[in-house]
């Protein structure tokens, strides 16, 4: 989340974690034909390991590739979000696929709703992407005032 600010050049405070789970966030690259597929798996995954709530945060979940969800039961079916950022805001979910994060990039806003989808999780976040994100996060960061 720091690095997202600082790539962002947002002049807030930078924020300190108030809980650790010991899991380390992930990036998962893929190709870009495989988005959908790769998605479809980790909340199939994530769901059948009934580890709380899942959320897939999106720049605008009408193209995520997910017309498996009619597959998904009722039961999990409650315990899955799939919502873009602007509805991410104020929410919290034990698990947080942010799905094509330079999507989210592309808003006017963009550093600041990565920011939000990045920090809606209080156990585990994926990045499910087709290019590194570390490339324009470190990248921008080089020019950005330190953390206050």
């Amino acid at each position: 989340a720091t690095a997202v600010l600082s790539a962002g050049r947002i002049d807030v405070v930078h924020p300190h974690a108030v809980r650790s789970t010991g899991i380390e966030p992930e990036e998962v690259l893929v190709d870009r034909d495989e988005l959908g597929t790769t998605l479809e798996n980790l909340v199939r995954d994530h769901l059948a390991a009934n580890e709380g709530t899942v959320a897939v945060i999106t720049a605008s979940n009408d193209d995520i590739g997910a017309r498996w969800l009619h597959t998904i039961s009722s039961t999990d079916r409650a315990n899955l979000s799939i919502i873009d950022t602007a509805a991410a805001k104020g929410l919290e979910f034990d698990t947080v696929i942010v799905v094509d994060p330079y999507s989210i990039l592309g808003a006017p806003s963009g550093f600041a709703d990565l920011y939000v989808a990045v920090t809606r999780t209080t156990r585990r976040l994926i990045v499910l992407t087709d290019r590194p994100l570390s490339d324009v996060l470190e990248s921008r960061s080089e020019h950005a005032t330190p953390p206050r």
